[in-house]
């Protein structure tokens, strides 16, 4: 959909939370290079927690990613702020 239909994949990719501004992702990744950079979709059950989507790294490329954590027995905050991390590292990436 990227390459082929552009016009779809904007709609698409606008219809994403954005970290630290929106949706799900309103109070993550805030004061980081995440913020208002990574679009995503958050889903979770009892031990599971996802999140797939798009961050533009500091060389300006667009990166693709899913995170997918099941089977943890710890709090779901912490499967989350190891989510956040690797975004901010995908972020920085150059």
């Amino acid at each position: 959909m990227y390459y082929s239909q552009t016009n779809l994949f904007e709609i698409f990719y606008n219809s994403l939370s954005i970290a630290g501004v929106d949706g799900t992702l309103k109070n993550r990744m805030k004061n980081t290079s995440a913020q208002n950079n990574v679009y995503a979709k958050t889903g979770t059950l009892n031990g599971v927690s996802n999140l797939s989507g798009y961050v533009t790294a500091k060389d300006g490329h667009l990166l693709a990613f899913s995170i997918l954590i099941q089977n943890y027995v710890d709090e779901s905050s912490k499967a989350r702020s190891f989510q956040n991390k690797i975004c901010e590292l995908l972020a920085e990436f150059e």
